[in-house]
């Protein structure tokens, strides 16, 4: 077939394919208009479903008129569902439409990365409509929110005042929350009740956290949630100083403005600028809306509301710490180290005796535990309330490696020379020879004198302990010290009728520090102890 011939059949395929791929087009249009078409019927149904509740409730003009801006503002939101985009593309855009107020939120600086990352993945939008009280003081609210679009009024009520000059119990506004800032923290973060009411002045859309999100934040994340609480504490304050200035400056104005006859317009005029409150984004109108004693009441309540945060963040460290304790106590080295991985040592306080998880560990003899706390920067020598180092409740319960564990970090035991002294005078008195050479490993001073200048070598030659003389000279005590009558250990022993090996171990003691020599090697002093026999073996000469 020559190809003048092939040329209209070339042509009719052509024309089939275009009428193909348009049909194709129409039809594409007509199904998303069709969808489109049942998804405004669906919601209109919806609408007169409203419409015929609200008037067969006999629901108020103001609370129905509320409703239809809402059900207006849900039609206009339907056309961007993101749920229908892929959750790498969801995320993308949650990033960028809400990375920026999070983060420039005061009451998460300082939070980690991860953390707020993990904010910005649970935030879910919500709006409110004008006129809608959101929440009220008194409840205890579990969402978070930060403003995006509009405005909100921060509402206290006058009940109980005596407000001449008001003459009305409506609730002042005192404040007025714009894009950036939050409300609702005190219930979210450290369940406490909501100090002020918030009501919507014009159509309010905000990001929210729940309570679910709380409770997973709060476990992946202690150390930051810790810091969350101190934040939400010093924004407390900052607004209670910022309510008092605020009131001073709006007595001040009035005083002015009555001593030099300056008309209540031009005072007002005058008085609109606006105080941006750092902490939460607040800003503290000065204008007609507010007065000196609407801003004191403020200030009161926020200090209040402070003093019930403090109270809050007590108990939670109290909590945390007696966790740690807890873990440390029984020794669970991969519990603790979960733990630590999450909250820095610094950061969990010691519990209601003052005594830190390093206590407990050492009582313990948990010596994985002491050094994973140790190398956790974990103070060595932290001291509870009993006045006792981890170091002297490893000595007092005969944990000898913790012990050594310990000395060799720079663990010492925190005792004032009488108590040092009475400490080795007991034991030597009662014959222990293992609590004295453990308090000797710990570092007690060998030479500790009570009230009456006696040592515990004093005490244990009056009483014909010579392994105990022994280790206390092998620990550098000075058998030359005399107490307040003047007898030294060599005169007690034998005022006390012991002599032979002990009477010679002292005396040549003595010998030495007269002499100012080392005192005698562990060695030449080996003959005079008898190496079998339990340790209250030594005869009395």
């Amino acid at each position: 077939m020559s190809p003048l011939s092939r040329r209209p059949f070339t042509c009719y395929r052509q024309v089939l394919v275009n009428i193909f791929i348009s049909a194709n087009i129409v039809g594409g249009i007509s199904a998303l208009a069709a969808l489109a078409d049942t998804a405004m019927a669906t919601h209109r149904q919806r609408i007169a479903s409203f419409e015929r509740m609200l008037k067969q409730e006999q629901i108020s003009d103001e609370v129905a008129a509320a409703t239809r801006d809402y059900l207006r503002m849900r039609l206009a939101d339907s056309s961007a569902d993101l749920t229908e985009l892929p959750l790498s593309v969801q995320i993308r855009i949650r990033e960028q439409r809400f990375s920026d107020v999070i983060r420039s939120s005061p009451l998460l600086v300082g939070l980690s990365r991860r953390f707020i990352g993990e904010c910005i993945a649970r935030v879910s939008e919500d709006s409110f409509v004008a006129g809608l009280e959101i929440c009220r003081a008194g409840d205890t609210t579990t969402k978070l929110c930060i403003v995006l679009d509009g405005h909100a009024a921060l509402l206290l009520s006058r009940a109980g005042r005596d407000e001449s000059d008001h003459g009305r119990n409506e609730p002042a506004t005192v404040a007025m929350l714009r894009p950036g800032s939050c409300f609702g923290a005190e219930g979210f973060v450290a369940e406490a009740v909501q100090p002020w009411s918030i009501k919507a002045i014009t159509l309010l859309r905000v990001i929210s956290l729940d309570a679910q999100d709380r409770r997973e934040l709060q476990r992946q994340y202690p150390n930051d949630w810790m810091l969350l609480r101190t934040n939400l504490v010093t924004t407390m304050s900052e607004i209670g100083r910022a309510a008092r200035r605020l009131a001073t400056s709006i007595a001040a104005r009035q005083e002015e403005a009555a001593n030099t006859e300056v008309t209540a317009a031009g005072l007002n005029q005058s008085a609109m600028a606006r105080v941006k409150l750092q902490a939460m984004n607040i800003w503290l109108p000065l204008s007609e809306a507010t007065s000196e004693a609407d801003q004191l009441l403020f200030a009161e309540e926020a200090c209040r509301a402070e003093q019930e945060l403090q109270r809050a963040n007590t108990r939670a460290s109290q909590a945390l710490a007696t966790l740690l304790c807890d873990v440390a106590a029984s020794g669970d080295v991969a519990e603790l180290s979960r733990m630590l991985r999450m909250v820095p040592i610094e950061a969990i306080p010691a519990d209601y005796d003052g005594r830190a998880g390093l206590h407990l560990a050492s009582a313990g003899g948990h010596d994985e535990t002491v050094a994973l706390l140790l190398s956790n920067k974990a103070n060595v020598n932290v001291i509870d309330r009993f006045g006792r180092t981890p170091l002297a409740e490893a000595v007092l319960n005969g944990k000898d490696s913790t012990i050594k564990l310990l000395v060799a970090e720079g663990g010492q035991l925190n005792l004032g020379e009488h108590e040092a002294a009475g400490i080795l005078c007991e034991a030597a008195h009662a014959g222990d020879t293992v609590l004295v050479r453990r308090y000797l490993a710990a570092g007690i001073n060998p030479n500790a004198a009570d009230y009456d200048r006696r040592t515990g070598l004093m005490l244990a030659a009056a009483e014909g302990e010579r392994r105990i003389c022994m280790a206390l000279l092998d620990a550098r005590a000075d058998p030359a010290l005399a107490d307040r009558w003047g007898h030294r250990a060599l005169d007690e022993a034998i005022s006390h009728g012991y002599g032979g090996p002990l009477v010679t171990l002292l005396e040549e003691a003595q010998e030495c520090a007269q002499a100012g020599s080392a005192s005698p090697s562990r060695t030449r002093l080996q003959h005079y102890v008898p190496i079998e026999g339990s340790m209250h073996s030594a005869a009395h000469s």
